[in-house]
C-alpha cells in the first residue's frame, strides 16, 4: 500500500477488508487493542488503519473505495 522507510526491516503486514473501518478500530480498542496508525484516506480513496491486538500482534484494516 505504501514503501517502507528506508531503514525499515522486510516485514509482512496482513490486511483484513471492513466496511467501516473507523467503527472496527473503535471496536478493537473497546476490546483492548491499540491503534498504531489511525484511520485514514489513501490516495486512491480507500481508507486504512493499522492496529494492535490485546497480544501485541500487529494488522491492518482496509476498506476500498465504493462506486
Amino acid at each position: 500500500m505504501w514503501p517502507a522507510p528506508p531503514d525499515a526491516h522486510d516485514f509482512v503486514q496482513l490486511f483484513i477488508d471492513v466496511d467501516d473501518v473507523a467503527a472496527v478500530a473503535k471496536r478493537v480498542v473497546e476490546l483492548g487493542g491499540k491503534v498504531i496508525v489511525p484511520p485514514q484516506k489513501l490516495p486512491d480513496g480507500d481508507e486504512m488503519a493499522i492496529l494492535q491486538e490485546r497480544a501485541g500482534i500487529s494488522f491492518g484494516l482496509k476498506c476500498a473505495m465504493r462506486e
